[in-house]
């Protein structure tokens, strides 16, 4: 059957057709963040697993680096105006940068999702980090690991040692 009068849309897609291919992507919880002292922007790329680090100053900012990290980066945080951490969901990694030398410096597997990174005490010393799966339940009198959130406490001056857990 026909119908008479119809009209038919063109649908046209800015970027060509759709892919096959289809991409996973964590959300992301503060994909922005400003060095303290206000020069420097910072943005996670999540479907390229980078950080991109404008410079700010007159005029649009300026792209000065794109550095590798974990992946599916959701959220990143400046400790200071050298220094900043980029939570990794699919990672399950923090990856510690260097802004001055544009490198990661360190890499801390913190466990299941970790979503976000904040900073508290004396010069920034601690770091706290959420993490989706990393606590502990109980289920029919059976203790499940990983199925509850946590948020762990890192030493920002020493990422060595052990963290300090909060469960919930």
């Amino acid at each position: 059957v026909w119908v008479v009068g119809s009209s038919w849309t063109r649908v046209r897609f800015a970027q060509g057709p759709p892919a096959l291919f289809r991409n996973f992507e964590a959300p992301q919880i503060h994909p922005l963040a400003l060095t303290p002292d206000g020069t420097r922007l910072l943005a996670v790329n999540t479907t390229n697993a980078t950080l991109s680090v404008f410079q700010l100053g007159s005029g649009s900012p300026v792209l000065t680096a794109e550095i590798p990290v974990g992946l599916e980066p959701v959220s990143v945080a400046a400790r200071n105006n050298r220094e900043a951490w980029v939570v990794n969901w699919l990672s399950d990694s923090v990856s510690i940068l260097d802004l001055t030398t544009g490198n990661v410096v360190r890499t801390i597997d913190v466990g299941d999702e970790p979503t976000d990174v904040i900073f508290a005490g004396s010069g920034n010393s601690k770091a706290f980090v959420c993490v989706s799966g990393g606590g502990r339940t109980t289920a029919s009198q059976i203790q499940i690991t990983g199925a509850a959130g946590a948020v762990k406490i890192f030493d920002a001056n020493n990422t060595l040692a052990s963290p300090l857990i909060i469960e919930n």
